[in-house]
């Protein structure tokens, strides 16, 4: 069982309105959660292509870090890539199979 498929098996109960708002907002969130750790990822590899000038210290290799996690978080709530969007979509399709 694949990730889409163990989600859409856990939410496929009928639900109530205020839990459907619910429902959706977790979805919403757990597809940007997705996006943003994929963005990261894709980060951390484009940065490994940069040349370095200087020695890399500690201190540098914690703060890229920590600066491609807060853009790539920054990037899935603005629009991101559009693979939240998809992901999203096809949870929601999913679900009301």
């Amino acid at each position: 069982m694949d990730f889409i498929d163990a989600v859409s098996h856990s939410t496929a109960q009928p639900v109530s309105p205020s839990t459907s708002s619910r429902e959706d907002k977790k979805v919403t969130e757990a597809s940007q959660g997705f996006e943003a750790y994929f963005i990261q990822q894709m980060l951390q590899e484009m940065r490994k292509t940069i040349p370095k000038t200087e020695r890399p210290g500690f201190g540098s290799a914690i703060y890229e870090s920590m600066m491609d996690q807060a853009l790539a978080q920054n990037m899935s709530e603005h629009s991101g890539i559009g693979l939240a969007k998809q992901i999203r979509e096809t949870l929601e399709a999913r679900n009301k199979k």
